[in-house]
């Protein structure tokens, strides 16, 4: 939750950071009669998730947005202002505030050995707790399992699309609710995700449309600043719109021990010289790497 890399932490742009968080797939892939069943592993690395992110919210909601996120980042972990910092000395250069900030995760999707998660969510923001007048959005985050096997927070990302007269927006505790996502394929990993991701921006350079399209997976999330996140054919339309944007820089592309899921982050800079922020999310299907998130905050891709 931490705007592109959960931005709501920046004055100016806090409201738009969420850091990160998904959704927990416990069902098959609809159309695919081969998709996987939820393991023991898969229920019990969602239910840790959705636990460490009820414990977040509150250390937030107790401590502010600082104090409560510095509880739960990774010592690696990044945010997103106008490019990416590490988590830690920025949040630690911050002042206390008294920011108000509410989330949950209604998206989960673990790796097979439970080492990576991702989840996503409604958030709602205000400037100070008694404002009447929030900020509507939806945020990403990227969890990693630390030596001490406690989830910590390694990316968060979000975008915002609407204000609202409703403080609160959200649903009350008792009506949130997850719904399921997707699965990694067990089987061998046939394709790489370093490859993947490489062949994507190559396509991406060259403008082939037909290529990112097949990069998608079926179930994919894109997340545009100004609006709520795309599903189905709006979100392949949105990431065929990427055709003629460069990746300008990327991060290491880090993926789980079971070789099934893998995120990456970097800056790019569009056909008409707009530079941003992005981050995939990559998992493997039957028919290899696919992109089941992506983010940007390009200007012309709201």
């Amino acid at each position: 939750m931490i705007q592109s890399l959960r931005s709501r932490l920046h004055p100016a742009r806090r409201a738009r950071l969420l850091p990160i968080a998904l959704l927990l797939g416990l069902s098959a892939l609809a159309g695919c009669a081969s998709a996987p069943a939820p393991t023991e592993q898969d229920r019990r690395a969602a239910a840790q998730i959705i636990d460490t992110e009820q414990r977040f919210a509150a250390a937030v909601a107790q401590l502010g947005m600082r104090d409560g996120f510095l509880q739960f980042v990774a010592a690696d972990a990044m945010l997103i202002r106008k490019s990416a910092v590490p988590a830690v000395a920025t949040l630690q250069a911050e002042p206390a505030d008294r920011y108000w900030l509410d989330w949950y995760p209604d998206r989960i999707v673990t790796a097979g050995v439970g080492d990576i998660a991702v989840s996503t969510g409604p958030f709602e923001s205000r400037a100070e707790r008694n404002d009447r007048r929030s900020i509507i959005g939806r945020y990403f985050s990227i969890w990693r399992r630390d030596e001490l096997n406690t989830w910590k927070l390694a990316f968060d990302a979000g975008v915002r699309f609407d204000k609202r007269e409703c403080a609160p927006c959200l649903a009350p505790l008792a009506q949130r609710s997850r719904k399921d996502w997707a699965l990694p394929d067990p089987g061998p990993d046939a394709d790489g995700a370093r490859q993947a991701e490489l062949r994507f921006e190559q396509a991406q350079h060259a403008g082939d449309r037909s290529a990112l399209t097949k990069a998608a997976h079926p179930k994919i999330l894109v997340m545009r600043e100004g609006q709520d996140a795309f599903e189905g054919a709006a979100a392949v339309a949105a990431i065929e719109a990427l055709a003629h944007v460069d990746a300008t820089s990327r991060s290491a592309v880090v993926i789980s021990q079971s070789d099934d899921l893998a995120y990456v982050w970097g800056e790019m800079q569009s056909a008409l010289g707009k530079h941003g922020n992005w981050a995939r999310v990559w998992i493997r299907n039957p028919e290899g790497w696919r992109v089941l998130l992506d983010w940007n905050d390009l200007p012309q891709a709201r």
